[in-house]
């Protein structure tokens, strides 16, 4: 956000209701629960939430399904409609190719590309969250790529140190970070240039680059959860499953994941407890995903989805999972 501050001054930033972007003083007025701003003593930049995303809960959706072009065609006012209130430059978009806390929810591409080809119009930059997304979680390198979508801004995080110690990573289109627009110490922090992470993700990205077969894995590991889960959709408990690359989200018919993890970490017989993803933005929600290269892990969460179901789904009035 440095960057594009230096680039586009102190511009409007927009966001998706359903994203989420961190919790530190900055990035809570990114993401959109409130819960994340409670106790933030600054009321941060000026930011704009589109309607999210998700088709599935979209007041807007067309009774054949799919997604809506009138939501597009609303966002298009932005910026040239005064009467709602956003300036005719913008600074930047902030998306996540999948909202990760808001559901696990893949958007629409023709959507995005619409937002994002508006946002352009309007001067703004294209920044994308791939901190849960990125290095193949979803077959391509890199989540975006899903959508169609050319970014000026990508942030990675999580699979550069594979989980072991934080480190982070900011790109930018040339010239954005050019020492002319954002100088030397135009941003920095007390652990950068850490050895223990720098010398994590040096490991971490050889392996990279010597796994050749990267998207393919991934499919079939998209192959092996889909098998693994769907037939979960018989079940009075589950609504839905979707899978997308290395990702399975299971929709419950209403906010039951708190006890749908428990009841899956709980050992059974021989087996040991299985952890499961779930929000707080989206309680009716569960998701796995496993490490795109560990694809014996897929078949064995069906049986512990099944039990979870069962447990859960009791008629007593969610008092908690039974053991």
């Amino acid at each position: 956000m440095r960057i594009v501050a230096a680039n586009r001054g102190p511009a409007p930033v927009l966001t998706f209701q359903g994203g989420y972007h961190g919790r530190s003083p900055f990035t809570a007025h990114l993401s959109a629960s409130s819960r994340y701003r409670a106790a933030q003593p600054w009321s941060g930049p000026e930011v704009v939430r589109l309607p999210s995303p998700d088709c599935t809960t979209c007041p807007h959706q067309p009774a054949g399904g799919g997604c809506n072009p009138g939501c597009a065609a609303a966002i298009e006012r932005l910026g040239v409609d005064d009467s709602l209130g956003v300036p005719p430059q913008v600074g930047a978009l902030v998306i996540e190719p999948l909202l990760n806390v808001g559901g696990f929810v893949l958007p629409d591409s023709n959507h995005l590309r619409r937002v994002v080809d508006h946002v352009r119009a309007l001067g703004g930059l294209i920044v994308v969250d791939e901190i849960f997304t990125g290095l193949h979680r979803f077959g391509p390198e890199w989540g975006f790529q899903l959508h169609g979508i050319e970014p000026d801004i990508v942030v990675a995080s999580k699979a550069l140190t594979n989980g072991v110690t934080p480190l982070s990573c900011v790109w930018a289109r040339e010239p954005l970070a050019a020492p002319d627009v954002f100088p030397p110490g135009s941003h920095s922090s007390t652990f950068a240039g850490n050895p223990l992470a720098l010398a994590v993700v040096d490991v971490v990205l050889d392996r990279w680059d010597r796994w050749n077969c990267a998207a393919r894995d991934v499919a079939e590991l998209d192959t092996l959860l889909a098998t693994a889960l769907r037939p979960l959709t018989a079940q009075d408990l589950v609504r839905d499953v979707r899978v997308v690359g290395g990702l399975a989200a299971v929709e419950l018919t209403g906010p039951h994941a708190a006890r749908v993890r428990a009841a899956a970490a709980c050992p059974s017989g021989d087996r040991p407890g299985l952890l499961l993803a779930s929000t707080g933005m989206a309680p009716s929600t569960v998701a796995v995903h496993p490490p795109p290269r560990d694809r014996s892990a897929a078949p064995a969460v069906m049986p512990y989805h099944q039990r979870s179901a069962a447990t859960a789904g009791c008629a007593d009035p969610w008092n908690g999972p039974r053991r």
